[in-house]
C-alpha cells in the first residue's frame, strides 16, 4: 500500500471533517456521517433565512467560537495520528 500523506489528511479534515478519514480509507461510516452533516448543515444555512438570522445573532458567542476552533483542531490532530497509524500498517 502507498503511504498517505499526513499534510494532505490534516488540510482534508481542516476544509471539511471527515474527508481525510475517506481519503485513509478509515472509519469510513464515520467520514460519510461528517461529511453528510456537513453538507446538510451547509443546505439548511443556505436556503433557510431564520436560521442565517440566528446564527448571524450568534456571531460574536464566544464559546460558539473557542467550541468550533477546538473541533477543527481536534479533527486536524487526528487525521495526523490516523495517517501515521495508517502507514505503520497497524
Amino acid at each position: 500500500m502507498k503511504n498517505k500523506k499526513a499534510w494532505l489528511a490534516v488540510l482534508l479534515n481542516i476544509l471539511f471533517p471527515g474527508l481525510a478519514y475517506l481519503y485513509l480509507g478509515t472509519r469510513k461510516a464515520f467520514g460519510l456521517i461528517l461529511v453528510a452533516m456537513g453538507i446538510l448543515t451547509w443546505y439548511a444555512y443556505a436556503t433557510d433565512a431564520e436560521l442565517r438570522g440566528l446564527t448571524e445573532a450568534m456571531s460574536g458567542s464566544t464559546v460558539l467560537s473557542i467550541t468550533m476552533i477546538l473541533m477543527v483542531v481536534a479533527f486536524a490532530v487526528d487525521a495526523y495520528y490516523e495517517t501515521k497509524r495508517v502507514n505503520q500498517g497497524a
